[in-house]
């Protein structure tokens, strides 16, 4: 029992930054940095150079499965237990309709200050 309570008050400890006041409501703005700065720092470990410079070859191409433990792709026929693909993604706005309603995406969420009334 007194383990538990020692996490909860050590996980309270680690939200403090995160508080405005002795309530308990959330800084949203604190919040949203804390995300923005985090999801910063994952994109620079995911890059290409960064796979690169640790000997990963990267292989940006169409590529097919040529058998169970073969992928064909850019020239390269790779041969392995394992693939890992890395499609990526590009996000596309709505056309029609999208000024009837407030929208955010995934970059202009941690511009907020505040949470939404509506959250």
């Amino acid at each position: 029992m007194l383990g538990a309570i020692a996490k909860r008050l050590g996980e309270a400890g680690r939200a403090q930054p995160f508080l405005r006041d002795a309530v308990g409501l959330p800084d949203a703005a604190a919040v949203f940095a804390h995300i923005k700065a985090t999801v910063a720092s994952l994109a620079r470990d995911a890059s290409r150079a960064r796979f690169e410079a640790l000997g990963v070859r990267v292989i940006a191409a169409a590529g097919r499965f040529t058998g169970h433990d073969q992928v064909t792709a850019g020239g390269f026929l790779v041969e392995s237990r394992r693939f890992v693909i890395a499609t990526g993604s590009v996000r596309r706005a709505v056309d029609t309709g999208i000024e009837l309603v407030r929208s955010l995406t995934p970059d202009t969420v941690f511009e907020l200050s505040e949470m939404p009334d509506d959250w």
